[in-house]
């Protein structure tokens, strides 16, 4: 409610005029015959937000715990102070730990659905957040776009469907509420509350300082509100205080002058957000984010009273690119591409640009539902941008899916031979291709936590295909062509499962003989984990050793050899297990026939 004035002229009070900044008083629109009640898009906004929740966990519902959501569990786990303060990359993560350490102990991490629900109910409250702000500016319908168009933000996937980006989502949410408080030119209890929510916002990530830096910068320029900046102070001192015990290596130590490419950092980071968001594709949306700032800019220069969700949406945008930017600026991804585009920092600018978007339709006349020359045009862009944002969200969910069933894979491959020679319960296993699964705790270590909160490889069953690609990608390095010069005594014939274009038998040194007999000379040979085998060839012969856990050769764990009269090849098959066999796959080049023989030990 606003302030009301007494009227000495006619002895009634009257409401007070609307301060510089204050959002202005809407109603729902009108529909012929009725009035679409405030509260009726409250209801549909909720009926909404109830139908995301449903949909995020059911996109999710082969999901499981994934990059670096497993260093947070390895490191997390115990009772201690840094379980708690330690930085998670460069953030503060206090909140996330407390609330995660309390799904460890009571629900176990064999499932991902209460992880997930969590992440979803703190989306809830960012949307409603930008719901509240837009609706007091630009009217409950288009608060209503805004609010949806938050809550089905696909092409912030990442933050959605990965449950570890609670710490990014929570520090929206209290931000966001932080900023409609502010916004509402807040009583002394509301602004107390708007100091508490900036502190909760930095005690979940360093996402926090963006509504500190908006809020800070939109109360010094608020005609009579420069009191207000004041506000974010709490948080200024949590946050340094924190970075000062505990931040090594966090934002502050990642900040290695990147400043020279800051501002090519920020103008792509801020072009792929607004044209992520409305889908209309990074061109376009850097054309409608410059003239978003240059607006807000230029009003800010002129004489009208000034609109305060114009200027704390653009600095808030600003700010979270050019603090990302001062640790991720000068990085180049491999593709090329600058990681101002990650799905993350879509998500993390989009409030903004909702907001700021939004008090700029308070110029606009007020959208009326009985007017299709007004509502087909916002029909179809807001169409538009569900339709696209709708594609990025089933894009994550196959990210987050595939990424599920790797991880699955790899725990039943640590935890069954986790300890073997190639593959030591005591360090962490590292696949070559440099995947996430490279974060995944060392065999004994993941044994240890799952025995005591439960196995996530136990939802879903784990196929083959990837079981073997998993296995292989851990193992494969130990499978190891060389040579010896001669053949060593005591050495057996492999057991044959397969010939193709060949015929096997058995060689007067005991090995098996394979003597080409058609253009495509191949052998399947089966032989324990430990073992060596060994080709050798009365003439230059050259091969392809492909090496499979289940026979189906499915991936690309190849060697070339080439036995030679003065040589012998070898190849060392991975030692998991004496008892379990590996198939090994000849590909013969040439006529000449050779020997394949078995060493063991």
């Amino acid at each position: 409610r606003r302030p009301r004035r007494h009227d000495p002229a006619h002895g009634v009070s009257t409401p007070a005029p609307i301060a510089a900044g204050d959002p202005r008083p809407t109603q729902g629109a009108a529909l012929p015959g009725r009035t679409i009640s405030s509260r009726a898009w409250t209801i549909a906004f909720l009926m909404v937000a109830a139908g995301t929740v449903a949909l995020l966990l059911w996109l999710g519902r082969e999901a499981t715990f994934w990059a670096d959501g497993w260093k947070f569990i390895d490191e997390r786990l115990p009772w201690t102070v840094d379980a708690f303060l330690a930085p998670h990359w460069e953030h503060p993560v206090v909140l996330e730990a407390v609330l995660w350490k309390a799904l460890f102990e009571t629900v176990g991490i064999a499932s991902y659905a209460p992880y997930l629900l969590l992440l979803g109910i703190a989306h809830v409250v960012v949307a409603s957040g930008v719901f509240t702000i837009v609706r007091r500016t630009a009217g409950d319908p288009v608060g209503f776009v805004a609010g949806v168009l938050m809550l089905l933000l696909g092409t912030g996937g990442e933050a959605l469907l990965v449950a570890l980006s609670l710490n990014l989502v929570g520090a929206m949410a209290a931000g966001c509420w932080a900023m409609a408080l502010f916004l509402d030119d807040p009583s002394r209890r509301a602004k107390a509350a708007v100091g508490l929510l900036l502190v909760v916002s930095v005690a979940f990530s360093g996402a926090g300082l963006f509504f500190i830096a908006a809020i800070g910068a939109t109360a010094l320029v608020l005609p009579g509100r420069w009191r207000d900046a004041l506000l974010t102070v709490p948080a200024i001192v949590v946050y340094a205080g924190w970075q000062l015990a505990f931040g090594a290596g966090s934002l502050a130590g990642s900040a290695t002058g990147s400043l020279a490419e800051l501002p090519d950092y920020i103008e792509a980071g801020i072009g792929h957000a607004v044209g992520a968001i409305t889908s209309a594709g990074d061109g376009i949306g850097l054309v409608l984010a410059v003239l978003l700032v240059a607006a807000t800019v230029w009003h800010l220069l002129g004489r009208r009273p000034l609109m305060a969700g114009a200027v704390v949406g653009v600095v808030g945008l600003i700010a979270v690119f050019a603090v990302t930017g001062l640790a991720r600026a000068s990085i180049v991804l491999p593709d090329g591409r600058s990681p101002a585009d990650a799905s993350r920092y879509v998500y993390l600018a989009a409030p903004f640009v909702l907001v700021a978007a939004g008090a700029w339709l308070t110029r606009r006349p007020t959208l009326s539902l009985r007017e299709p020359r007004q509502v087909l045009p916002v029909l179809a862009l807001v169409g538009v941008a569900l339709v696209g944002n709708g594609r990025q969200l089933i894009g994550w969910r196959d990210i987050v899916v595939a990424e599920a069933d790797s991880v699955r894979a790899a725990i039943t491959v640590l935890t069954t031979y986790g300890g073997a020679p190639d593959l030591p319960g005591d360090e962490r296993a590292t696949p070559p291709d440099g995947s996430f699964l490279r974060l995944l705790p060392a065999p004994d270590r993941l044994r240890e936590i799952i025995d005591r909160y439960g196995d996530p490889a136990s939802t879903v069953p784990v196929r083959p295909a990837i079981l073997e690609r998993v296995l292989l990608g851990y193992v494969g390095p130990a499978f190891v062509a060389g040579s010896l010069p001669t053949l060593p005594a005591a050495v057996t014939a492999p057991e044959v499962l397969a010939t193709t274009d060949a015929v096997s038998g058995a060689a007067a040194d005991g090995c098996l003989t394979l003597t080409p007999t058609g253009p495509a000379p191949m052998v399947v040979v089966e032989a324990p984990g430990g073992s060596t085998l060994l080709v050798a060839a009365d003439a230059p012969v050259e091969a392809i050793a492909s090496l499979s856990a289940d026979g189906s050769f499915s991936q690309q764990a190849t060697r070339d050899i080439a036995p030679s009269p003065g040589s012998v090849a070898s190849l060392a098959l991975p030692d998991l297990d004496a008892t379990w066999p590996w198939q090994v796959r000849l590909t013969i080049a040439g006529t000449d026939p050779i020997r394949v023989c078995r060493l063991d030990g």
